[in-house]
Parts: C-alpha cells; sequence; structure tokens
C-alpha cells in the first residue's frame, strides 16, 4: 500500500480510503448483528461456556510477528462476541448493569472517535463544558447548587475519593503532613455498606480497625440509636472524639443515592449538632422537640416514596423544606415544649 500524505494515521491506514471504510462498516455489521440484537432475544443463550483452558484455545492468544489481514480481525471480534456474556439478556441477573440504550451506545462511539482527553478545556472544550454541566445538574438535584464532582469508573474509587475529601475537609494539612500528627480518626458505617469502606481505610492509612459498623433495620435504615451508642464509644476510645467521615451509601448497598441524600444531608446535620449536645447534656431536650419529630417525618416521606406516592422531585423537595428551619443551638433550647415549634410534636 502506497504511503498516503499527512493526514493518515500509522503506516499510512486512512479512514478516506475504501479499503478502511469497508472494515469499518463491516465491524459495524458485526457489532449490530452478533453483540446488540441478541441482547434483546430471550432465546439466545446467555453465555456459550467455555472452561479456562478451552478458551484460550478458542480465542487464539498468539501474537504473531507480522500483521494479520482484517478478515482475522473479524473472525476474532466474533469470537470475542461468542464467548463473552450476553449483559442485556433478559435472563442475566449479575451486578448491576442490563441492555445497552442505543443513543448512549451512540455517544460513547463519538467520544471513542473522537479519541479526546478531558483535562484542560484547550484540550477538549465541548466534552469540558459537558461534564461541568452534568456535575451542576446532577449536584443541584442533591441540593448542591454550587457543587463539583469527578466521574469515576466504580464504587470503590467513588468511596475511596470521599474518604480523602473528607479527611482533607477535616485537616487540609494532611495533605503536607500526613496523618502522624494528628489523634486518630474514625470511619462510620452501616453494616450494608459498600465492602470498599474498609478498601478505602486500609488504603488511606485510617486502618480497618477504625471503621465503625452501624447497625440497620430490617429495611436497611440506619438505626438511630445505635449510632448514638457507637459515637459515644468512639468519644471514650480517644481523648477528643469528633465526626469525620459518615459512610453506608442509605444504609444499603443497592439503594439509588438520589433518593436519600437529602436525609443523609439533615442526618449529617443532626449527627453533628447532636454531639455537640452530648457534651453539653443536652441530648434528651433535643431529640424531644427536634429529632425524634424530623426522624418521623423523613420516615414518612420516605415511605411515600417507597409506594410511589410521591415523585422524585416532590420527595427531594418536601426533605428539603424539613431541614431548611434552622435548628435551635444549645444555649436557646426552651425549658419546656414550645407551641411555636416548626414540628409537630409527636
Amino acid at each position: 500500500m502506497a504511503e498516503s500524505d499527512n493526514s493518515n494515521c500509522l503506516k499510512g491506514y486512512s479512514y478516506a480510503e475504501p479499503e478502511i471504510q469497508q472494515f469499518v462498516k463491516d465491524f459495524s455489521k458485526l457489532i449490530l448483528e452478533d453483540a446488540l440484537i441478541p441482547q434483546t432475544d430471550p432465546n439466545t443463550k446467555v453465555l456459550n461456556f467455555k472452561q479456562p483452558l478451552d478458551l484460550q484455545k478458542y480465542l487464539d492468544l498468539e501474537i504473531y510477528e507480522e500483521s494479520i489481514p482484517r478478515e482475522k480481525l473479524l473472525e476474532l471480534g466474533k469470537k470475542v462476541i461468542g464467548g463473552s456474556i450476553v449483559s442485556g439478556h433478559p435472563h442475566f441477573f449479575n451486578t448491576m448493569y442490563t441492555a445497552i440504550d442505543p443513543y448512549s451506545l451512540f455517544g460513547a462511539w463519538l467520544t471513542e472517535a473522537l479519541n479526546c482527553n478531558v483535562h484542560t478545556y484547550e484540550v477538549s472544550p465541548v466534552m469540558v463544558t459537558l461534564e461541568n454541566y452534568i456535575f451542576k445538574k446532577i449536584s443541584s438535584v442533591i441540593g448542591y447548587p454550587d457543587g463539583e464532582g469527578i466521574f469515576c469508573p466504580g464504587s470503590s474509587f467513588s468511596n475511596l475519593t470521599a474518604i480523602h475529601l473528607a479527611r482533607f475537609r477535616y485537616n487540609s494539612t494532611l495533605k503536607e503532613k500526613g496523618m502522624f500528627t494528628c489523634e486518630p480518626m474514625t470511619i462510620l458505617k452501616s453494616e450494608d455498606a459498600h465492602y470498599s469502606i474498609e478498601k478505602g481505610a486500609s488504603f488511606l492509612g485510617f486502618g480497618t480497625d477504625n471503621v465503625v459498623t452501624i447497625k440497620t433495620d430490617d429495611r436497611g435504615r440506619i438505626v438511630p440509636k445505635d449510632l448514638e451508642h457507637k459515637i459515644c464509644q468512639c468519644k471514650q476510645n480517644v481523648a477528643e472524639f469528633k465526626h469525620r467521615r459518615f459512610n453506608g451509601k442509605a444504609a444499603h448497598n443497592h439503594l439509588h443515592f438520589y433518593k436519600i441524600v437529602p436525609a443523609f444531608q439533615q442526618e449529617a446535620k443532626t449527627v453533628s449538632i447532636t454531639q455537640q449536645l452530648v457534651s453539653e447534656q443536652q441530648l434528651s431536650r433535643y431529640q424531644r422537640d427536634t429529632y425524634k419529630q424530623l426522624q418521623g417525618r423523613l420516615t414518612s416521606l420516605w415511605d411515600q416514596y417507597e409506594e410511589d406516592s410521591i415523585r422524585t422531585s416532590d420527595f427531594l423537595r418536601s426533605v428539603g423544606h424539613l431541614y431548611a428551619p434552622p435548628v435551635p443551638q444549645p444555649e436557646t433550647l426552651p425549658e419546656s415544649d414550645s407551641e411555636d415549634s416548626d414540628y409537630e410534636s409527636d
């Protein structure tokens, strides 16, 4: 093949060449017919299972000295599809993904075709603009209109990053000094939380012994009494305990994050204030006037949401109204039940 001009890719291959265009069409047809269409056919197999050694022979893993013809690449592509799980099959019930949305797939193809990094505006102006918009949109839905974000490849990296950010927010000097100059820190998590919490504690130097597990009820919700008890235990274990990190994915590994983040926002605020009240011996009064009533309202809203009697937007808005009123400070707590309380009494 003759060398092409500077617009050509490696070894003179150009997408303007008829042979390359035909290969793209053939490969697209292979993906459509062998990988995508079978995903919606219940009569196909979920997997053509092969033992590991048989699969190695089937795939022909040999790396040859010379390049192989395009027909061989199509054959290898067909083998890769044939030996893989049909993840969109109606009978595939593993992990947290399903059939591929066609328009999302086209977006993925477009991203791969553009081949851009998304690290600076000058390199990828469109992708950076889209990324920033998505961050703002998602963060505003869960109550942070000015929030920022980062795309993570999965739950483990997400929780690892979250723990790191929580630690940095508590003490920014840890970036330079490390964890050698601060008192021990504790991570609180529900018993149903993702396994990556322990992994993050190990990676980031907390130690898995400093991960404290909170009990949950039969619906996967954190038990406030046990949370309070564990906080008191942590206060006894160190000279001055402060709440660093609170994780649980709505106390359950498989609940959608957007359903519970507003409630967690209020829960985190309540935990912080509760610790202050514990030290000032005013916890019981606070619980009676505010905490229990608020928990009742949140539980009622959550029940309505699970029963599909209210929409997601209404649920988020209602929870936002619950935690919008300012929480009374310890020095201004009334001596008796107030008739002007923002919440109805039990």
